[in-house]
């Protein structure tokens, strides 16, 4: 894995933000995909081999993708961002800083982890989940379309939670739970 540092791209020009903007084609086994494709990225940035990125990702500063991620387009990555090995993210998907993906995870377009969120290995969200600040989910967790968890929470592994579950601040579901679809739990 090679790190990727805005010095390597001198002839580059920054627009108005200081970022640099990198055509598409063959970078060391990446393909940025679609012909005018972009990538927007910081300092620092990891890429493993043989990811493909949709057409205008942002990674920020000091993030990792392992070998064989696939991003979607208009993915962003928040500084310190971690995803292992063959992970995918759907287009639109939005994790913010210091969020942690295990390799094989997969998230459904438009889901959003807000902050430090943590994702054991082959966890799978459906499309447009929101998981808030320091949540933790255990290996092979699998989350419906539409699931939100709040701030904090935990499941363990193996945990199944259906279509538009909500899960309130705090809440905590060990090993191998299942709610069925249109769940609410709250910490009260």
């Amino acid at each position: 894995m090679k790190c990727y540092e805005q010095d390597d791209f001198k002839a580059i020009e920054r627009d108005e933000c200081g970022y640099k903007h990198l055509p598409s084609g063959n970078w060391t086994k990446v393909d940025f995909g679609a012909d005018n494709a972009r990538l927007i990225f910081a300092n620092d940035c990891r890429l493993g081999d043989n990811c493909e990125l949709g057409d205008n990702c942002t990674l920020g500063s000091d993030c990792t993708l392992g070998d064989g991620c696939t991003l979607g387009s208009r993915c962003r990555l928040g500084s310190g961002c971690k995803l292992g090995n063959n992970c995918t993210l759907g287009s639109g998907c939005e994790l913010y800083g210091g969020c942690k993906l295990g390799d094989g995870c997969t998230l459904g377009s438009g889901c959003e982890l807000v902050m430090c969120c943590e994702l054991g290995n082959n966890c799978t969200l459906g499309n447009g989940c929101e998981l808030y600040s320091h949540c933790t989910l255990g290996d092979e967790c699998k989350l419906g379309n539409n699931c939100t968890l709040g701030y904090e929470c935990k499941l363990g592994s193996c945990c199944e939670l259906g279509d538009c579950c909500e899960l309130g601040v705090n809440c905590e579901l060990g090993d191998g739970c299942t709610l069925g679809d249109n769940c609410t739990l709250d910490n009260d």
